[in-house]
């Protein structure tokens, strides 16, 4: 699909879709920039602009938090919530642990990210997301197989004691699982298939790691891989509200497209995938055609002034991508760490 096609006004049709799948979700209030619906992105530049003063003081509360408890999640539900969620009967969600990643690469004039769309089931139907998902116990066991990442380091960029390296691991798994694309290395060079019957192999492999029947360790060790730990660079941390019908807390992540693989959304796992810039996926939601959550939309809008992935890639290897987190940002669940 073209991702530079004129965009159309939100039709009658679209808003009254977006109130019902509100409403079925339980959540019934006017502030629509709560999850799993956001606000649009002319009003996303206004975030940075309020609750200022709420900045340091959160900030110095979650730096004393994390002195006195460091292995403790930088977010959650609170001891006041889980009363109030006890005196309206309501167990509070379980919060899981989760990754996703951003897959760039190079367009003529651009950059370009890979995104696919989730099937009409689940939680957050039908939304327009990178690749991503849970994090699976097995992936805190494959340590021996990163390249240039151990977890102490990933621990102390995630700000955790221990156990950050599982969620570079689940990035990079959930990627091959829903979009084909394995960052790894093969004899100290990026993996790419030899060949067609190669290539075949390994989509067999994306069809059995699915599928619950093979693990990314094991694909690992019959192939020789190693996981491409080091090219995985850190972008942000999201806790999902409160009021959102399920909890995460995600990681997010950005890689470089390999050369010489081919990127598309698993039928199983998605409805479909495609590259798009940062700003025709935020023109799509503008104009009421994808369903994106707010952390989605945040990160779109945070690529988008990058016009090389070599620049964004620098930026945030260097944290010169983060952004204010003021109250507003907050309260939506992204996180200081």
């Amino acid at each position: 699909m073209d991702c530079q096609h004129a965009f159309t006004p939100p039709s009658h049709d679209g808003i009254a879709r977006r109130d019902r799948q509100r409403r079925a979700l339980g959540d019934n209030r006017a502030d629509v920039s709560a999850w799993p619906f956001a606000p649009r992105t002319a009003d996303l530049g206004m975030l940075a602009l309020t609750a200022r003063r709420q900045f340091a003081g959160e900030l110095l509360a979650y730096v004393q938090r994390m002195m006195r408890h460091p292995s403790e999640p930088s977010g959650g539900t609170s001891l006041a919530s889980a009363q109030q969620n006890q005196i309206r009967g309501r167990t509070p969600p379980r919060i899981r642990k989760a990754a996703t990643v951003l897959v760039v690469r190079q367009a003529a004039r651009d950059i370009e990210v890979f995104m696919v769309q989730r099937p009409a089931r689940g939680v957050f139907p039908d939304l327009h997301v990178f690749p991503g998902g849970k994090v699976d116990s097995l992936d805190a066991d494959l340590e021996h197989a990163c390249a240039g990442l151990d977890d102490r380091d990933a621990s102390r960029r995630l700000m955790m004691a221990r156990g950050g390296l599982r969620y570079w691991v689940t990035a990079i798994r959930e990627c091959f699982e829903e979009s084909g694309v394995l960052l790894a290395y093969r004899s100290g060079t990026l993996f790419e298939p030899a060949d067609d019957a190669e290539s075949e192999r390994f989509d067999g492999y994306q069809d059995a790691l699915g599928a619950g029947e093979t693990t990314l360790g094991e694909i690992a060790r019959r192939e020789g891989l190693e996981l491409a730990t080091d090219r995985v660079a850190y972008f942000s941390h999201w806790i999902t509200p409160e009021t959102a019908p399920a909890r995460f807390d995600t990681r997010f992540f950005v890689a470089a497209m390999p050369p010489r693989q081919s990127a598309f959304g698993h039928q199983h796992e998605t409805v479909g995938g495609e590259w798009v810039t940062p700003t025709a996926a935020l023109s799509r939601f503008d104009a009421d055609e994808w369903q994106m959550i707010f952390p989605t939309l945040t990160t779109l809008r945070m690529a988008a002034p990058f016009r090389s992935v070599e620049d964004l890639l620098g930026a945030v290897r260097a944290g010169e991508h983060r952004i204010e987190i003021a109250g507003e940002l907050h309260r939506q669940g992204m996180q200081y760490s």
